[in-house]
């Protein structure tokens, strides 16, 4: 029963529902620091609900900045859980460098081990969140912390060879040039720089998009040159590594997300390669409303396939 009302909860929370009905006070956060192994601190902020604890944990791991993601503290704290939210490696309150995709899957598992040792955690972690905070949930599923009781992907990439970042080596010019030297300003500490895209987007060849760019990013010129599929693009893959997970997932996406299609390829290897049966039981919900539907009304239909069977069910 305790694990269905979590999913009931980090679906409201991935959708915004219980957002809408959050009380007016903000909880305040407390600012703490998550020691990784090899001695970065994440920053993070804590919020924890009234009472002496200790509480279920609802977890999420951003690139885009854990002050955004504190609409979450209120409804989840109303709802008796303890909310963190971390700043990716290398970004904001987070020690290290910003390597993309690169650390989250290990930075992760030591955060949620972190946690679950913490004595207001009772032992029990939910995950929530939408695209690369989707990703930062599947990736550390590989290490199985033991503390991690389900997870909420909400548009997931299983391997960005085939997704956001290029589609069988061919460049999504509308995307990485931007999101790269965007995050990478972020990372230098330096204000959202400009350039002219449409100049951008002609260019060739495309190894000369970066010289073009008033901040250059080590991951964007990583992703230019590696065309074929490589070691480059298999450490951010989980798509070969589904045998090693074991967690229950509730995958979430929309019909005309960019991530729709990786979304469904993550819960068909995870409900039928994972480990024991928890992961088989994964389900997979899609909706028509919106680019990453996962709204408390939407509607849900039949879709074909990728690769095998998948369960569509109703939020």
């Amino acid at each position: 029963m305790r694990l269905l009302v979590f999913f009931a909860l980090a679906v409201g929370l991935a959708s915004g529902a219980l957002a809408q009905n959050a009380p007016p006070s903000t909880p305040s956060p407390r600012e703490i620091q998550i020691p990784m192994r090899d001695g970065v601190k994440l920053g993070a902020d804590l919020y924890l609900p009234p009472g002496p604890g200790p509480f279920p944990v609802l977890l999420a791991i951003t690139p885009y900045g854990k002050v955004p993601t504190a609409r979450y503290g209120p409804p989840g704290t109303a709802n008796g859980y303890a909310v963190v939210v971390v700043d990716s490696r290398g970004l904001r309150a987070s020690g290290g460098t910003w390597e993309p995709y690169i650390h989250e899957g290990r930075d992760g598992f030591d955060v949620q081990e972190w946690i679950g040792r913490q004595p207001w955690c009772n032992g029990n972690i939910g995950m929530f969140g939408g695209s690369y905070v989707a990703y930062t949930q599947v990736a550390p599923s590989v290490y199985r912390s033991k503390y991690v009781k389900a997870i909420v992907p909400v548009a997931a990439q299983s391997d960005n060879y085939g997704s956001v970042w290029a589609s069988e080596g061919i460049l999504h010019l509308a995307f990485a040039p931007r999101w790269a030297m965007n995050q990478q300003a972020i990372a230098d500490r330096k204000d959202e720089p400009t350039a002219d895209w449409v100049k951008v987007a002609w260019t060739l060849p495309l190894a000369a998009i970066p010289s073009l760019l008033p901040l250059q990013s080590r991951f964007l010129d990583d992703v230019i040159r590696n065309e074929a599929y490589g070691d480059f693009w298999r450490a951010m893959s989980v798509r070969h590594r589904y045998r090693e997970m074991d967690v229950p997932a509730l995958a979430v996406t929309g019909w005309y997300d960019d991530l729709s299609e990786e979304t469904q390829r993550n819960f068909i290897g995870m409900s039928g390669e994972s480990r024991p049966s928890a992961a088989r039981n994964s389900s997979s919900a899609a909706g028509s409303a919106g680019p990453s539907a996962a709204s408390a009304s939407t509607r849900a239909r039949a879709a074909p396939s990728v690769r095998g069977s998948i369960g569509i069910s109703r939020i």
